[in-house]
């Protein structure tokens, strides 16, 4: 095997295929211990999806009594295709104890969000012509004193309407199980008291509710002619719906879009 791969991969060396091989061995002790535990569980703790680093879908090789390596062509594929899937996504298939290699994967998720914040941007940007990106009004106006409530990923001001455009954008590791679902929720609109994301996002609306008037004068923006009522819209952008955006766990005056459809929500709401 180790021949065979240093044929067809000519850029690594013998030292590298062996631990490659010796990495992707499944060892059937911890099959059922979890990631930073020593204790097996009773059963395969298919609950804790990531925490479980040795698992056949990743790691597909298997050692027999007497040495012998066997695997099958299709549990090979599809163990490199969700390591190619989960890094291009931006995360390790498991919890891995891997500083330089999180923060080089954690470098392709901030790549990933960054390129959702400029689609979103580019495509309000059909609709208005009084807009911002990432603008952090503290950082941006720092004489104002302005508390610290972090950037607007995109802020439009329609004066025909006096409407606000409030959009933040997120990208959140997909969820593999049920567990993985309550991550993803308390992550997202958090916990007892902590609101998460959410939380966060509802100190830009109210700083932008306080303050729309100061900003508007600092951007220099036109504003409304008419006497409309001034109306906030606040948007969550995500590549994906889960059904925790769709079905929140406590009112919001966030509406939660898919980047895919959000011209088409554009178009209809404002």
């Amino acid at each position: 095997m180790v021949n065979i791969l240093l044929k067809n991969n000519t850029n690594l060396v013998n030292e590298e295929v062996e631990k490659i091989i010796d990495f992707l061995i499944l060892n059937p002790n911890k099959i059922r211990k979890l990631l930073g535990t020593d204790s097996e569980c009773f059963d395969v703790p298919i609950s804790d999806h990531n925490k479980r680093d040795h698992r056949y879908n990743i790691r597909p090789l298997i050692e027999t009594s007497n040495s012998n390596i066997i695997w099958g062509a299709a549990a090979a594929y599809r163990a490199g295709t969700i390591w190619i899937v989960h890094i291009a996504n931006g995360y390790l298939p498991a919890e891995f104890e891997w500083s330089h290699i999180s923060h080089e994967v954690g470098k392709i998720k901030e790549g990933i969000e960054k390129q959702l914040e400029i689609t979103t941007f580019n495509i309000v940007k059909r609709f208005a012509t009084q807009i911002e990106l990432g603008i952090d009004f503290k950082k941006r106006f720092p004489k104002k004193k302005f508390p610290d409530v972090g950037d607007f990923d995109t802020l439009a001001y329609f004066s025909d309407s006096n409407t606000w455009l409030n959009i933040e954008c997120k990208y959140n590791q997909p969820y593999y199980c049920i567990k993985d679902m309550r991550r993803l929720r308390e992550k997202i609109f958090g916990r007892g008291d902590k609101r998460g994301q959410i939380g966060k996002i509802e100190k830009r609306i109210n700083f932008l509710a306080e303050n729309y008037n100061d900003i508007l004068t600092l951007l220099n923006w036109n504003n409304s002619r008419d006497k409309h009522d001034v109306k906030f819209i606040n948007l969550y952008i995500s590549r994906q719906i889960y059904w925790w955006l769709r079905y929140p766990p406590y009112e919001t005056n966030i509406n939660f879009v898919q980047v895919d459809a959000l011209e088409s929500w554009l178009q209809e709401n404002l």
